[in-house]
């Protein structure tokens, strides 16, 4: 999708610029032809959208992590027509993740495993960086 290409990886006004998902789904890149991929680079859903404050005085408050950030998750990467699991990523906390890969490959996408408790979350940016 494309709102996770668009630049901006946060909500502004009522565009969320994200890609929403639950458990289990994926979104993914197919590459025309393979290429070198160093590293995946993405922005998750640490809720930027609401209103709330880092004290325990207040129902509005954070207590822990965010329940719509991903929790788990992995990063796939397909060469020669076979996916194959190139990270995964437990009890993240995490907004901003680099993953290094470091090969060459014709696909990569990111599997939503679990959040902190939400029923969904979002993915701000997905970028593949290579040379």
């Amino acid at each position: 999708p494309e709102p996770v290409r668009d630049g901006t990886a946060r909500p502004v006004g009522e565009d969320t610029h994200a890609w929403t998902a639950a458990p289990g789904d994926h979104v993914q890149y197919e590459l025309p032809e393979p290429a070198h991929v160093d590293e995946v680079a993405l922005a998750l859903d640490s809720e930027l959208d609401k209103l709330i404050c880092m004290c325990s005085h207040s129902e509005a408050s954070l207590r822990g992590v965010p329940p719509a950030m991903p929790k788990a998750f992995r990063i796939e990467g397909r060469s020669g027509g076979r996916w194959s699991e190139l990270c995964r990523v437990e009890d993240n906390y995490r907004r901003h993740v680099r993953v290094p890969v470091g090969r060459e490959l014709d696909g990569v996408r990111f599997v939503l495993e679990q959040t902190w408790g939400a029923p969904q979350s979002r993915l701000y940016k997905f970028d593949i960086v290579g040379h």
